[in-house]
């Protein structure tokens, strides 16, 4: 019989449930959401910005059991947020948050690459040496299996077959999703996209910029690989 494991602390719960909200593009945030790589000297830096979809809002209240929006504010701290992603491994991390629920988090990969990006595989770098990324079900499993057992559970919240390793169509895990979370998460979850943004600083024609947009939805139900690149 599996050995049970003690149970965490409610400390320790609320960073790791911040790590997992923001290490998964705030999974439940509405549909203006972006993460901005910047290329600077061969070196990548992240900068993640989200609006809290409204629907999360209420996920999380329940959840942590948060009565008014002070302690909405106070529980995604940024200090709070700094510290869960320097005890995941990134380095040079900054975290914010405002008056209308937008939370950004600059951050940028560990020196000795050890951070989860690098060693699950999803941040890679071509012959050039530039910066890209690269997102799989293989991966995100991996990115899964680097995460402490508590980090897991959380993620398990998430019920993603491209964490699960769990063949579904799109439509099998919204339903699934609406009888879990409800119809309303559900939707928001659907309509959700994320841009991703690639500032080259080091191209030679100068500062070279450019995007792509995904559906939340293909990356929570990945098939087959996505390149994210300059």
């Amino acid at each position: 019989m599996k050995k049970l494991r003690n149970r965490p602390n409610m400390r320790k719960i609320k960073i790791l449930f911040i790590s997992i909200v923001s290490f998964f593009s705030l999974l439940f945030c509405s549909c203006d959401s972006s993460l901005t790589v910047t290329i600077s000297a061969g070196h990548p830096s992240f900068s993640y910005n989200a609006n809290l979809g409204s629907e999360f809002i209420k996920t999380v209240s329940t959840i942590m059991s948060l009565e008014n929006s002070s302690e909405i504010q106070s529980f995604f701290e940024p200090a709070e947020l700094e510290k869960a992603f320097t005890q995941a491994g990134f380095s040079k991390v900054s975290a914010r948050m405002d008056d209308k629920n937008k939370i950004s988090v600059d951050f940028s990969p560990s020196n000795e690459n050890a951070d989860p990006f690098s060693v699950s595989g999803i941040l890679k770098y071509d012959s050039h040496k530039k910066p890209y990324l690269e997102f799989s079900a293989e991966k995100f499993i991996a990115f899964y299996e680097l995460m402490p057992f508590e980090f897991q559970s959380y993620i398990d919240m998430l019920i993603a077959p491209s964490f699960t390793g769990e063949s579904m169509t799109d439509e099998e895990y919204l339903d699934l999703l609406a009888s879990v979370y409800g119809q309303n998460l559900c939707d928001e979850i659907k309509n959700a996209t994320i841009d991703f943004i690639f500032i080259d600083a080091d191209a030679a024609n100068g500062k070279k910029k450019s995007k792509m947009n995904l559906s939340l939805l293909s990356i929570l139900n990945i098939t087959g690989d996505f390149i994210v690149k300059s």
